[in-house]
């Protein structure tokens, strides 16, 4: 077994311990059934799940704003994207999106142009979508 195994099953395992007995945690631990034809199909489920933090759904409104994203991320080339500098993608979205608040890392644009690049990085270590399940296996 290796070693991301045994944390799987430890974590489980010390889940189930402190759990209530009325609780079902099965559904948490199913993957995603979703078929994906590509990399690319991954990638963009990993920058929109990226947006699931606190208010930041309500901010970058991903799925609503997909196609004038795309227009500034090389139209989600992770290639591309893992060569962007954070920094100025989030300055490319400010400015495009008229993004307030104020300008620093604590900013939700500026956390989700972080994952976006970082993602990208990630994604382009696989050498396609069955590289990939097999890793998440």
């Amino acid at each position: 077994m290796n070693k991301n195994q045994l944390i799987y099953n430890a974590a489980k395992e010390y889940l189930d311990s402190i759990k209530p007995d009325t609780v079902n945690l099965d559904k948490y631990f199913l993957g995603d059934s979703r078929d994906f034809s590509s990399l690319k199909d991954i990638y963009i489920q990993f920058i929109r799940s990226a947006q699931n933090y606190q208010q930041m759904p309500k901010v970058i409104k991903f799925d609503e704003r997909m196609e004038r994203i795309a227009a500034l991320v090389c139209n989600f080339d992770y290639q591309q994207i893992k060569a962007l500098s954070p920094d100025d993608l989030y300055q490319a979205l400010r400015r495009e999106f008229n993004a307030g608040g104020a300008d620093n890392s604590y900013n939700c644009w500026h956390k989700w142009s972080k994952s976006v690049v970082d993602s990208a990085k990630f994604i382009s270590d696989f050498s396609d979508e069955k590289d990939f399940v097999e890793f998440v296996k």
